[in-house]
């Protein structure tokens, strides 16, 4: 019997220790906030700033652009963001002014988007004549069959400009749906007559930079090492 109530002794004393001080809140004030006594400060957050224009339902947290990260957090309801960009000639309406809708990548001169595409047909063929000038430039690069298991190349400049591009060689009957797709000015240095009778159409004349006796620029030939070049440049 004493060992008995010596355990229940135990008992008692050890659960008095594992309680903790009890906490009451005022009845007159059921909302008062508890705080603990101890508080991290770098995790403290400040007080809420109530004052905002009502626009519409969004709520956001937004920073005082003149404060770093330690500044206070308030909330501040916010209006849809409206499009701000005049549409361009070319790309989904209402795209971004400084994105190439042909690679979806920030420019550095976004005027250049206000201007058509320009495509230009380029030689790889004889490979004495490579590496063609301006290609790694290009937004996009058509390679595609020509004749004889031989390819060439169909450039697209939009977002970028080159100083030099070729070596510039005659058009193919693909040729014409590159331009109208990307409804886009095409550089080429001649071609069959009944592909140039294809391409020389009402809606397509206007838009064809060929060579000719009196337009070097736009179009010149070069002589490297004694090879016959002809380049143009996107300006």
């Amino acid at each position: 019997m004493k060992r008995l109530m010596f355990c229940l002794i135990c008992l008692a004393v050890l659960l008095s220790a594992c309680v903790g001080p009890t906490v009451e809140v005022s009845p007159e004030d059921p909302n008062e906030t508890l705080e603990s006594t101890e508080t991290d400060s770098d995790s403290a957050v400040e007080s809420v700033n109530p004052t905002a224009t009502t626009i519409n339902d969004t709520e956001t947290p937004t920073l005082s652009p003149d404060d770093g990260a330690d500044s206070s957090i308030s909330t501040q309801k916010t209006s849809t963001p409206r499009p701000t960009s005049t549409p361009r000639p070319y790309g989904p309406d209402n795209f971004p002014r400084t994105v190439n809708p042909l690679t979806g990548l920030r420019v550095k001169d976004y005027d250049l988007l206000d201007r058509r595409p320009m495509a230009v047909k380029i030689q790889l063929y004889p490979r004495n004549g490579r590496p063609p000038w301006g290609v790694s430039l290009a937004d996009i690069v058509f390679d595609y069959y020509q004749n004889d298991g031989l390819t060439r190349l169909n450039i697209i400049f939009y977002g970028n400009d080159a100083e030099k591009i070729g070596p510039i060689r005659s058009a193919r009957l693909f040729d014409e749906h590159i331009m109208r797709m990307y409804k886009a000015i095409f550089a080429f240095g001649g071609a069959d007559w009944r592909v140039y009778n294809r391409i020389y159409d009402a809606d397509l004349r206007d838009l064809m930079v060929v060579e000719g006796k009196y337009n070097c620029p736009p179009m010149c030939r070069e002589d490297p090492n004694g090879a016959n070049y002809l380049v143009t440049n996107t300006e």
